[in-house]
């Protein structure tokens, strides 16, 4: 029976695969200069949980001058950047206006 049960724990972890890998988020990152965003999840839906609660869940009120530094070497710098504190990411405004949600995945550290 313990043979029966590897062999079934084998054959699904070989065939499970990623929503996307590093190589992918990083892919859409560096296209967001050509209008594309980051992620193609933009009807991102907003946690209500919360609802009625003071403040914001940026670290910093005001958006301000960032420099987000990748792990793949580059840098990138924003004009309006902030830090997402209930998603834990850094975030940036995109051309359009809207915030764009940058992969933790992808980030080695950043400055505001």
């Amino acid at each position: 029976m313990k043979r029966y049960l590897l062999l079934y724990y084998l054959c699904s972890a070989s065939c499970a695969w990623a929503q996307l890998t590093g190589a992918e988020l990083e892919m859409g990152y560096r296209t967001l200069h050509d209008g594309r965003a980051i992620s193609e999840n933009s009807g991102r839906l907003f946690d209500l949980r919360y609802h009625g609660a003071k403040g914001t869940q940026y670290t910093a009120d005001s958006w301000r001058p960032g420099v987000i530094f990748l792990r793949s070497g580059q840098v990138r710098e924003h004009d309006l950047s902030n830090y997402d504190e209930v998603e834990e990411s850094p975030v940036i405004i995109g051309d359009k206006g809207e915030p764009i949600y940058i992969a933790p995945l992808l980030v080695d550290h950043f400055e505001l």
